[in-house]
């Protein structure tokens, strides 16, 4: 008889993944901002709810490629998440999104238009504001 046992584990008990996948890869859901964020050095940003999404930036961005993508589109189903790209922008008063990366930017003088690229801005002005430059 041995003094070793294996652990009962069930396979395919159809029991839902817990926020510990999320956090294994780190991922996390931020309950401010409702966002689901990577929180991996180099990502440190907010992903878009969408499942498909989710697993494109796992196996394309994180080299994941098995069973965990599908644990943790379960697990997001049972979350109501915010697209980022369709959040309106926070006030400048408030306080950094923790895991969030903070990027410099651009703002517009003229009106509440933002943007962290240079060329994105100087189009902005030359279309919206023309008439300012002049």
């Amino acid at each position: 008889m041995s003094l070793l046992q294996r652990p009962l584990v069930a396979q395919n008990s159809g029991a839902m993944p817990s926020l510990e996948v999320l956090q294994s890869l780190h991922l996390t859901i931020d309950p401010t901002a409702n966002f689901l964020i990577c929180c991996q050095q180099e990502c440190r940003y907010a992903l878009s709810p969408n499942l498909t999404q989710v697993s494109n930036h796992l196996g394309g961005k994180r080299h994941i490629l098995n069973e965990v993508p599908r644990q943790v589109t379960q697990v997001l189903n049972g979350h109501l998440l915010q697209d980022p790209a369709q959040a309106a922008p926070q006030d400048d008063e408030a306080p950094e999104i923790v895991n969030l990366r903070v990027y410099g930017g651009y703002v517009c003088r003229s009106c509440d238009f933002r943007t962290i690229n240079e060329t994105t801005a100087r189009r902005h002005v030359g279309d919206k504001h023309a008439e300012v430059m002049k």
